[in-house]
């Protein structure tokens, strides 16, 4: 059997796995589903959204691909192929893990106000079942909501992850850094989550010269 240990998806993809089986005659393969290790494997059958095909490849060969087209969270499990060809129950290949995420909503840290070069730092909290690997940040000017870019990382800009929540850390902060920071999530492989969180760096107030008036007697 050639089946990989564990995989991972986003909510809304097409995804398959494939199985092979060797044996004399070819033997047939056949699919099974358990939610976890408590529960009994039972046998997937083609429906809407899953699709079953298989084939004979050699004389002493066949393989079945199993494919989810929009496959949904309810379908994380794990999996299996069995394979017989009459002659010699050739048995059951190990499970493969398939993970689906997505995301069902953001918690996010309060809106940011500080002076130019404090530093900040924006928290974003998915909930659901997310892959953090995936979280991109964006910032929004305050002036221009047309004026949109990706947030880079750099020697003021840090990147991390503390427990589940995905933190951005900016040091020294420069006026340029004020903006709408939204943090995305992909929800589904056709559309992305994302919630915004507002920062306001208050410039320095510029030094004005004064100049001291003076009389003059003649």
């Amino acid at each position: 059997f050639l089946v990989p240990n564990t995989t991972s998806v986003v909510e809304g993809d097409t995804f398959a796995i494939e199985c092979r089986a060797v044996g004399c005659p070819p033997p047939s393969i056949m699919w099974q589903y358990r939610k976890d290790d408590a529960q009994n494997a039972t046998t997937v059958k083609a429906a809407v959204r899953v699709d079953i095909q298989s084939q004979v490849t050699s004389s002493s060969a066949s393989k079945s691909i199993l494919t989810f087209m929009n496959i949904r969270r309810l379908w994380t499990g794990m999996y299996r192929c069995h394979s017989d060809n009459g002659v010699v129950n050739i048995g059951y290949s190990r499970f493969t893990l398939i993970n689906v995420y997505y995301v069902s909503m953001f918690l996010v840290s309060s809106d940011v106000t500080v002076d130019e070069e404090a530093s900040f730092q924006l928290s974003c909290t998915p909930k659901g079942h997310p892959l953090l690997s995936v979280l991109s940040w964006r910032k929004v000017s305050l002036v221009n909501s047309a004026d949109e870019q990706q947030v880079n990382g750099s020697q003021r800009v840090l990147f991390g992850i503390s427990n589940t929540s995905v933190v951005l850390n900016v040091m020294r902060s420069i006026t340029a850094d004020s903006g709408l920071y939204l943090c995305q999530f992909p929800a589904t492989s056709s559309s992305v989550r994302s919630e915004t969180i507002r920062v306001e760096i208050r410039g320095r107030p510029a030094n004005v010269a004064t100049v001291k008036k003076q009389s003059i007697h003649a």
